[in-house]
């Protein structure tokens, strides 16, 4: 009796070992997995990919986990405004004793020039307030 407990609790373990690496996209190796396989694109508009960032989030024994690998706070930590690609990168060890899942993102840093008429008219202002603290002060008042 306690012979077939044992089997259907090493059945239920092994399919739960087998399995679990399903919900994470690519097909990975009960031992070994080093997989990188794509994810989005940006089909809409013409976002050209000119820098990348990555984030990771790492797990041990399924027990800790740490790390950030959402797609969108890699972006603003990497100053990327518009997204292009996002790839997946996945390493585990035995399923679930190691486990890193990372996101790559690529993207545009968007950088507005200033108009040519506002730089001068910031530089026009600037030296006119300069000019009147200039007028305003009394000669016995500097330093």
């Amino acid at each position: 009796m306690k012979s077939i407990y044992f089997l259907k609790f090493t059945l239920i373990v092994l399919a739960n070992l087998i399995f679990i690496n399903c919900a994470s996209g690519p097909v990975g190796g009960i031992i070994y997995t080093k997989v990188d396989y794509p994810g989005m694109f940006n089909e809409t508009n013409s976002v050209f990919p000119e820098k990348y960032s990555e984030g990771c989030e790492t797990s041990y024994l399924g027990l800790y986990n740490s790390g950030d690998a959402g797609a969108g706070s890699i972006a603003m930590k990497a100053g990327i405004d518009r997204i292009a690609i996002i790839d997946y990168y996945i390493e585990s060890i035995l399923i679930i004793a190691y486990r890193k899942h990372c996101t790559i993102v690529y993207g545009e840093v968007f950088k507005e020039p200033k108009p040519e008429t506002e730089v001068q008219s910031e530089k026009k202002e600037n030296e006119s307030s300069e000019l009147e603290t200039d007028e305003d002060e009394e000669p016995g008042e500097q330093l």
